[in-house]
């Protein structure tokens, strides 16, 4: 069961607002590299010869969401059902769905 409760929430983002340019207004374009934040990579990855790859995220206001091509992915049931199942009541698949449709509705996906 979810349960409203009232809180306040700051979140600091660091960078600049975008200026609405479409690579990162119209959904499936990409290349907003103005706000990529350059030189963060992951650690060696031992099973792919110690390899080591860039981690795009954003540098502006929006930090990801802003330089993720606007894509929507929604995990499998299972995902979410196991979050119900470590002790987080409402996080599992059927008490999520409505609000995944809300979402979808909203952005246009779904009439």
């Amino acid at each position: 069961m979810l349960i409203a409760v009232a809180v306040s929430v700051l979140v600091i983002e660091y960078g600049p607002i975008d200026k609405g340019e479409p690579y990162v207004l119209v959904p499936g374009e990409w290349v907003p590299i103005f706000y990529w934040w350059n030189g963060i990579t992951s650690v060696p990855q031992v099973h792919l010869n110690n390899a080591v790859y860039p981690v795009l995220m954003g540098q502006c206001v929006g930090g990801g969401s802003t330089v993720n091509a606007m894509f929507l992915h929604r995990c499998p049931a299972v995902d979410y059902d196991s979050w119900a199942a470590l002790g987080n009541p409402g996080w599992d698949w059927d008490s999520l769905l409505p609000y995944f449709k809300k979402v979808s509705k909203h952005l246009g996906i779904i009439r």
